[in-house]
């Protein structure tokens, strides 16, 4: 406990109120009671300050504050070292100012807890002041104070023994409470009626037998008190006649069953619990009168209606949770008082007790009063509530929480550090379509953190996978959102989270990205799709999934081959899927679809793919394309790469390429083509186009794979000629833009090194560009 504000104020109170007379030196007599008031209310209002009534821990600590300040003759050292700073902090008090706020401001309870811990001689020096000022309570403060004090009492006779002077003391202290309840204080008793008087001697009874029923007959410890309160209990039950036991008829205990009813049934345990203790023989005889076999708790509750449960909640007794389970399985959201009670005590509710609630919830006002009950779960029975509840029903809660989802993400984007993942679940119960469907809108726009993100989807993922939702949910967006330039960063940082996740098996994959294929109607998506299907990393060894979507990939395939002059983007479509499906092929161990792979009518260029699903052959492309060896005659390579080369994609013009170099070598490869160049440049139904991208393709081979292969200065040279020889068959109108594109690749000592070489001056006058001409011709003299 620190000093704060509150208790420097505390302090400063209690020294003016000490400044007429000396705290410690006030006791009952010598008109002291305003004195007292004052102290008590003081008191009470540092315990409003302070919130001592909802805060246990800190009750307990104000109670070891005022028991270390308080004028006693105990040594200070026997209490814990952590409270010694605590000494003197507010004015020394008397033990009769303690014992009037211990009973004025409800730290009974907390002393009754505490006795255990306190000395003995401490114990014994306020017990008997709150004896004392007991005596002058009211008569119904008074038997409650003194029964909850003597249950307190009853556990400290069984942890010390009776044979010292100071719990010889106590016991005696004790003997003298229960005078307390049994002799009533005639001032105060005059104040009832005489019907009052005969329901407070019932009370009295009943209390009186609750204490004999905690105390073991045959401890030593407890065997003097135990003696005393039974003759106690049997002088009082002598002065009972039939028409007082007749009114406690009429009178209603805190739990709600007839007075006489319950006297009898505690009369019952009390003869089970003394029959063999023979000092009680004479209470047992006038006990067996009126005892009563107590009915068990499960029949009363069978018994019970709605409002008599509602009742029993409301007391909090030890048996609350029994009644509060029947409350759940009753129909409580049809009446306003069970709604009522369980928003009150809805802290009580167990998992179980959850997953039944949001069973029988039907409108947005069920719902809230389950959700309050839900989050008073812990996280984990709070998960497997949702789980359960998700799995059993498929009529799923849509409540509107986009403001207030929103709110949550927007902080999240801002914090470094949030954990709310009660949140995050309660979210998903109310409305896990919309709660998962935002956050993947929200990780497809461009600033947001998706590994951030990573957090919420860990923690929802058990909830999002109850009947594939996360795998729905997912085909959805990307049919509604499709991949393009602007989120494929975005989708491929997405799904490599929910693919570590696991959120989707491979085979989910599979067939989500094949649905989507097949849906796509404009070439960037497609392009986009197929782009970001090559960049995740899944295997295609599993099964579900594969057949469709090998099709939809030769279908594709074949679509943007045919068209591969018209459309721009044909030839990276094309090529996206030749890299899908070579992969795919590799990592299939066996297709039980082969058969009708091979009867697809394809291209034979594209059926080349589709072989590597079914055939076992190790034919090269060209081989494949036309069931022959690469043919050594010029003229008829040449022929047959005119029509190949400007549908073929990069991946096939570095296999041809391989293929001839294999076969010529380089400076006949060199020679090839710059003729199939020349004849496509020539030919009628020519595209610029198609020249344009040949041209392109070519320049990449010659940086990919020649170049490294063929890199001696006589190479280079040669390399240098071609291109020459190249550039004068190209037409004027793009011949400058291939000439900085191909020349690029020549370095400027290779130039330096013709200038002498006559062939290459008559090449290079041969171009009869001026442009070109002077761009190699700066080069060769820098």
């Amino acid at each position: 406990m620190e000093l704060d504000a509150n208790l420097i104020w505390l302090q400063t109170e209690l020294r003016a109120l000490g400044k007429d007379k000396d705290l410690k030196k006030i006791k009952y007599i010598g008109g002291n009671e305003d004195r007292i008031d004052g102290v008590v209310n003081v008191i009470r209002i540092y315990s409003t300050k302070s919130y001592l009534s909802t805060e246990k821990k800190k009750r307990l600590q104000f109670l070891q504050l005022l028991f270390l300040n308080t004028n006693t003759e105990n040594d200070l050292s026997q209490f814990p070292k952590e409270s010694q700073h605590l000494v003197k902090v507010i004015p020394t008090l008397s033990t009769c100012l303690l014992a009037c706020i211990v009973l004025n401001t409800n730290l009974l309870s907390d002393y009754c807890e505490l006795m255990k811990t306190f000395p003995l001689s401490l114990n014994k020096e306020l017990l008997f002041e709150l004896q004392i000022c007991l005596t002058n309570c009211n008569l119904k403060k008074t038997l409650q104070d003194t029964s909850l004090l003597l249950k307190a009492l009853i556990e400290l006779f069984q942890v010390n023994e009776m044979d010292n002077k100071i719990m010889q003391g106590i016991c005696h202290i004790a003997n003298e409470m229960l005078k307390n309840i049994v002799y009533f204080n005639t001032e105060k008793a005059l104040e009832l009626t005489s019907s009052q008087l005969q329901e407070h001697m019932g009370h009295c009874i009943l209390k009186i037998l609750q204490i004999i029923n905690l105390c073991p007959p045959y401890q030593v410890n407890v065997c003097q008190f135990l003696e005393h309160t039974v003759n106690v209990a049997t002088k009082l039950m002598k002065a009972v006649t039939v028409n007082v036991f007749c009114i406690w008829a009429q009178v209603k205990c805190e739990c709600g069953t007839p007075l006489q009813l319950v006297v009898a049934e505690e009369s019952f345990c009390t003869i089970d619990h003394l029959k063999n203790y023979e000092p009680a023989a004479c209470l047992i005889d006038i006990l067996s009168t009126i005892a009563r076999k107590p009915k068990p708790l499960n029949d009363k509750v069978l018994e019970a209606d709605l409002s008599d449960i509602i009742f029993q909640i409301n007391r909090g007794d030890e048996n609350q949770l029994v009644w509060f389970r029947a409350l759940i399985n009753t129909q409580l959201f049809k009446d306003e008082n069970a709604v009522k009670c369980l928003k009150k005590w809805y802290h009580l509710c167990t998992a179980d007790d959850v997953l039944h609630l949001l069973d029988h919830s039907s409108s947005s006002d069920d719902r809230a009063v389950v959700l309050k009950c839900a989050n008073a779960l812990n996280v984990s029975d709070l998960k497997n509530v949702i789980i359960k509840h998700f799995w059993k029903h498929t009529n799923i809660w849509k409540e509107n929480i986009g403001d207030e989802f929103t709110m949550f993400l927007n902080k999240f984007d801002h914090s470094d550090d949030i954990r709310e993942t009660k949140r995050m679940l309660l979210f998903s119960l109310q409305n896990r379509e919309y709660m998962l469907q935002t956050l993947y809108e929200k990780c497809l726009m461009k600033r947001t953190n998706i590994n951030k993100y990573k957090i919420i989807f860990n923690e929802i993922k058990d909830i999002m996978d109850v009947n594939s939702f996360s795998t729905r949910i997912f085909a959805n967006i990307m049919q509604s959102n499709l991949p393009k330039d602007e989120n494929i960063v975005c989708y491929r940082e997405l799904l490599s989270i929910l693919l570590e996740l696991q959120y989707f098996s491979d085979g989910i994959v599979n067939k989500i990205f094949g649905a989507c294929l097949l849906s796509i109607e404009g070439d960037d998506c497609t392009l986009a799709t197929l782009t970001l299907f090559n960049t995740i990393p899944v295997n295609f060894r599993v099964i579900v999934g594969q057949e469709d979507l090998v099709f939809t990939l030769l279908f594709i395939l074949e679509k943007y081959r045919q068209e591969f002059d018209i459309l721009h983007l044909a030839p990276a479509i094309t090529q996206q899927c030749t890299d899908l499906l070579c992969k795919f092929s590799k990592d299939v161990q066996c297709l039980n679809f082969g058969d009708r792979l091979s009867e697809l009518p394809l291209t034979h260029i594209n059926k080349y793919y589709a072989s590597k699903f079914y055939s076992s052959s190790e034919d090269t492309f060209l081989k494949f394309i036309y069931h022959s060896e690469t043919t050594s005659d010029y003229v008829e390579c040449a022929a047959k790469l005119i029509n190949l080369l400007p549908i073929c994609v990069k991946s096939e013009w570095m296999l041809i390429t391989n293929e001839i170099l294999e076969r010529f070598g380089y400076v006949e490869t060199l020679n090839l083509y710059s003729q199939v160049m020349f004849l496509i440049s020539q030919l009628k139904e020519n595209v610029e186009r198609r020249l344009v991208y040949c041209l392109q393709l070519y320049t990449i081979i010659l940086k990919d794979i020649l170049q490294p292969k063929y890199n001696t200065l006589t190479e280079e040279q040669t390399l240098a000629k071609q291109i020459c020889r190249l550039l004068k068959n190209i037409p004027p109108n793009i011949r400058e833009n291939e000439a900085i594109r191909l020349t690029g690749l020549l370095t400027n000592n290779v130039l330096k090194s013709l200038k002498g070489d006559r062939e290459f001056i008559l090449l290079l006058i041969s171009i009869q560009d001026t442009g070109v001409s002077q761009l190699l011709a700066q080069r060769m003299l820098e």
